[in-house]
């Protein structure tokens, strides 16, 4: 169940990334901080900043810590 729940939340969260323009942002960007990110889409750091915790821990996104940096695969 918990996995179902898992797998459900990540997908919801790929999802609001999408519409929001996220993953386009990511994609022109390459590596970038989540304030990066946030200011390339438009949007709020602090949500940017819970998206990119799901979308990393989900193995969605990378995270280079060193850097602060996150990008897609």
């Amino acid at each position: 169940m918990v996995d179902a729940l898992n797998g459900a939340s990540i997908a919801l969260m790929a999802s609001i990334g999408h519409q929001v323009g996220l993953f386009d942002a990511m994609a022109d960007l390459g590596p970038a901080t989540g304030q990066g990110i946030a200011d390339a889409a438009g949007a709020n750091e602090r949500y940017v900043r819970e998206w990119l915790a799901v979308m990393t821990v989900g193995r969605v996104v990378e995270h280079d810590p060193g850097a602060g940096t996150f990008a897609l695969p």
